[in-house]
């Protein structure tokens, strides 16, 4: 290459990075602000966690998780990360980046949130009363619609970035759908 010029870098040892208990919040300063931090936790095959960036703005570019045997499990989001089943027992490893244009120093807060799945069984014409504690919880309805042959799904609550998807056996149905004001709306859904 006939490219001239500066650069620089380092090599990272993951093992060394800050041992961190998910569930507990992390916040610091990434210095220099392109720098990257490396957090590590135990997890076991099958945990599910949500992992939550607590401030918007929260200095990091992308976050990145790699297992236990150097498998890349996400990468390249400067969002939360919906829930992950992890897929094998071990150390994991956690790596906040920022910017590579990015100047002196930036604040990050986040959590590796442990997610564990509500079921209820649900009654048709009977109210739902219920809320959501933590970020990355889900609560799982079930019912047997077996003979029934339409019905339909009644949001009586306007709840903002809450969200209800149905499934019938494994196909999905409605996915993601908003808890809106009450009032019809051409996509309110009566299913068959």
């Amino acid at each position: 290459s006939s490219a001239t010029g500066a650069y620089s870098f380092r090599l990272l040892d993951l093992a060394d990075g800050d041992f961190m208990l998910p569930g507990t919040p992390e916040q610091g300063v990434l210095s220099p602000a392109n720098a990257t931090k490396v957090f590590n936790f135990h997890a076991v095959a099958g945990d599910q966690v949500y992992f939550d960036r607590q401030v918007p703005q929260s200095g990091f570019d992308v976050w990145q998780l790699i297992g236990p045997n150097g498998e890349l499990l996400f990468s390249g989001t400067d969002r939360d990360v919906d829930t992950l089943t992890l897929p094998k027992t071990g150390t994991h490893a956690l790596l906040l980046e920022g910017r590579i244009t990015a100047a002196g120093t930036l604040d990050y807060a986040f959590n590796v949130q442990p997610v564990e799945f509500a079921t209820h069984e649900l009654a048709f014409n009977t109210e739902v009363h219920d809320s959501i504690g933590l970020a990355g919880e889900q609560d799982h309805y079930t019912s047997d619609v077996e003979n029934r042959e339409l019905f339909y799904f009644d949001r009586l609550t306007a709840s903002p970035g809450i969200q209800w998807t149905l499934r019938r056996e494994e196909a999905v149905i409605f996915d993601a759908q908003a808890f809106e004001p009450s009032y019809y709306q051409p996509s309110d859904p009566a299913f068959e």
